[in-house]
């Protein structure tokens, strides 16, 4: 028999697994991924629900973008996004900066460039309350 003590895992009351609470970062990429999926599938309904009410872009306000994301959606069969590069800060528990390259593909139309979102958090859900695009030159 051996000396060595070994320490006994808790078991969660009822047998269920313990949840630990949601890493902040991680819960923001989970958003974003989502929310590319939204713009992919060409649901304009699910993706502006990704947005707070008080969002702006480029001078235009909520009901503006998704005017504008309609008119794409109708425009454009496929629409294909990649990310690459995310960065996410934290800046508070309620607020996130976030950033990445992104290649956008949409039947014969590509761009490459620098997106940069300022999140907030109402509640448990992240929205997007600003968003900026700057192009990259291939």
């Amino acid at each position: 028999e051996s000396d060595v003590s070994h320490e006994e895992t808790p078991e969660a009351e009822g047998g269920k697994a313990i949840v630990l609470p949601e890493d902040p970062e991680e819960g923001v990429r989970g958003f974003i991924y989502s929310w590319i999926d939204a713009w992919e599938a060409q649901d304009t309904k699910r993706y502006i629900s990704f947005y707070a009410d008080g969002f702006v872009s480029d001078g235009m306000n909520l009901d503006a973008w998704k005017r504008y994301k309609d008119r794409l959606n109708k425009k454009y069969n496929s629409i294909n996004i990649e990310i690459s590069d995310l960065k996410v800060i934290m800046v508070s528990d309620d607020q996130a900066e976030v950033s990445f390259i992104q290649d956008y593909r949409a039947d014969g139309y590509t761009d490459r460039g620098e997106k940069s979102l300022f999140l907030i958090k109402g509640g448990e859900e992240w929205k997007i309350k600003k968003e900026k695009w700057t192009a990259i030159s291939r």
